[in-house]
């Protein structure tokens, strides 16, 4: 006889049933949204500094503003608890959906934040006169956000597939 939560696509082969399908859907939610405040910086925020004399010094204050907002634990929090996933995925047979969004994510959105946008955004701070280095911070950083963009975007999805594998719903 299958568990209580056959009957809701939940206790399938994933081992882990409801919480699972909880914690994938949470996943694809977060990073969605992390997705979402990137693309924001990529499509029209960057755009909007670049066109105004005082951009340099407003992106130093986002800077050091976003440092202290809830979008940086949700950020780089979500690294460790993607790659923790993506190990369940793999040793729970899984979905490789699930091993796919947690490697996309911890080393498209937080590997690239770290290597490359944070040290960035450091320079452009320390710089006496952060309007020196704004062209060059340019040209750097809205590229690499947008690849995080692109990597979180499709962690999202990623996550959200492996919701529905664990569903017993995949599409394939």
């Amino acid at each position: 006889m299958a568990g209580p939560g056959a009957a809701h696509g939940c206790a399938g082969r994933y081992g882990g049933g409801c919480v699972m399908l909880g914690v994938m859907i949470a996943m694809s939610l977060a990073s969605g949204l992390v997705a979402g405040v990137f693309y924001g910086f990529s499509d029209f925020i960057m755009r909007s500094l670049r066109a105004v004399p005082e951009g340099a010094a407003a992106m130093v204050s986002i800077n050091r503003v976003i440092l202290r907002s809830s979008f940086v634990p949700l950020l780089i929090g979500l690294g460790p608890v993607a790659l923790a996933l993506a190990a369940w995925a793999y040793w729970a047979g899984g979905s490789l959906w699930g091993v796919a969004a947690g490697v996309i994510y911890a080393f498209g959105v937080v590997g690239v934040t770290i290597v490359g946008n944070v040290p960035l955004n450091n320079r452009l701070d320390r710089a006496a006169d952060p309007a020196t280095v704004w062209a060059d911070y340019l040209a750097r950083w809205t590229p690499l956000n947008t690849l995080r963009t692109v990597a979180a975007a499709a962690a999202s999805l990623c996550y959200l597939q492996a919701a529905l594998a664990i569903a017993g719903q995949a599409v394939t």
